[in-house]
């Protein structure tokens, strides 16, 4: 406790629950770091009086692995209200869960992953008639490893599968030729069933009513609802319940948003994000265009500073940009934020943000 009060400028009050506890951490992160990515390890659990929205780190996670995604954008400034116990934050309701079909235990026996994902592909409705879907099989890849992969990489790391050997397996499984070939023994196809184990173990794979598929805990249900956060990188899902109100389910995957498309459209040409590392072993989100090979910090879809907005030099520019208000002084630093992406900007480009009521 002494190095959370160090840090954070919390105190020990040991009269308070440990819900009380990690809530006052969760709103001190939210105040200390603009950022929302702890909902990564909120969600319902079985105790009735604990907040969705606060995490409960005495209990481990279902899902082992964080999902990956620029949803809401790294640089993009959370909007929150804390009142009466509820956790207000500003976002997009993308659209609502209409097929859940969760992932069991996963055996480490290759031919039982396959096997598993024979029976979700099979609850989805899934054929072989995919087989020439380039579209939707590279969605189905992407979806099933949280589109991490080498190529989601610069320099791209080899201890992600490649995509073409992804595709290369759910062609396989929909055409069922591992039983014909029995089984697998290429090293990059068991690297993806081992990725994609790792990141759907706990999960469910879901059909939105919007016709495209995702991730979501395993406890999600039909009617749940997709949606993107300001400040929060993946996708969250949550429950409606009563009076405007929702619970949180979980963090989630979804296809088609994933790369921030809810609140800025489409990113154009080739582009496309990545992580770029560095030779210290840190990485950030950066944009990476596939016809020149130029790897840029700022998002190929925003237009030019607002009136008084101006980029400051430093010296690590290429990783990120540092943005200085010449009138009020306002900075924001290293993926603090960006004055384009803040919620008056948002809704001037015709966003439809919402305010969402967590309880």
């Amino acid at each position: 406790m002494l190095i959370v009060r160090d840090r954070m400028g919390l105190e020990p009050n040991y009269s308070k629950t440990v819900s009380e506890v990690y809530q006052d951490v969760w709103l001190r992160h939210i105040d200390k770091k603009w950022s929302l990515n702890l909902l990564a390890d909120a969600g319902i659990t079985k105790e009735e009086d604990w907040p969705t929205w606060v995490p409960n780190w005495s209990i481990p996670r279902t899902s082992a692995r964080r999902l990956t995604g620029w949803c809401g954008g790294s640089e993009s400034l959370p909007v929150t209200e804390f009142k009466d116990g509820e956790l207000s934050v500003t976002g997009v309701s993308v659209t609502s869960i209409k097929l859940v079909v969760p992932f069991y235990k996963w055996n480490t026996s290759a031919d039982q992953r396959i096997r598993e994902l024979e029976i979700v592909f099979s609850d989805c409705g899934f054929t072989s008639q995919l087989f020439y879907d380039s579209a939707q099989i590279r969605a189905i890849c992407e979806t099933l490893c949280s589109n991490n992969f080498s190529e989601s990489h610069r320099p791209r790391n080899s201890e992600f599968p490649t995509l073409q050997k992804a595709e290369r397996v759910v062609r396989r499984i929909l055409t069922s030729q591992y039983a014909i070939f029995e089984g697998i023994n290429d090293t990059g196809e068991l690297n993806f069933l081992l990725r994609a184990s790792v990141t759907c173990n706990g999960r469910a794979f879901v059909i939105l009513d919007n016709g495209h598929i995702g991730l979501a805990p395993s406890s999600a249900q039909v009617g749940d609802i997709m949606t993107v956060m300001l400040g929060f990188d993946p996708a969250i899902v949550l429950r409606p319940i009563r009076n405007g109100t929702y619970k949180v389910v979980g963090e989630g995957y979804c296809q088609g948003v994933m790369s921030g498309e809810a609140l800025l459209g489409p990113l154009p040409g080739n582009f496309r994000i990545v992580r770029k590392w560095y030779t210290n072993g840190t990485a950030t989100w950066a944009y990476y265009d596939g016809d020149s090979g130029i790897i840029q910090a700022e998002d190929p879809r925003l237009g030019p500073l607002p009136v008084a907005w101006k980029r400051k030099s430093h010296h690590s520019e290429k990783r990120w940009t540092w943005y200085v208000n010449d009138e009020t002084g306002e900075e924001f630093k290293h993926q603090e934020g960006d004055p384009r992406l803040t919620p008056t900007a948002l809704k001037e480009m015709g966003v439809d943000l919402k305010v969402f009521r967590l309880v």
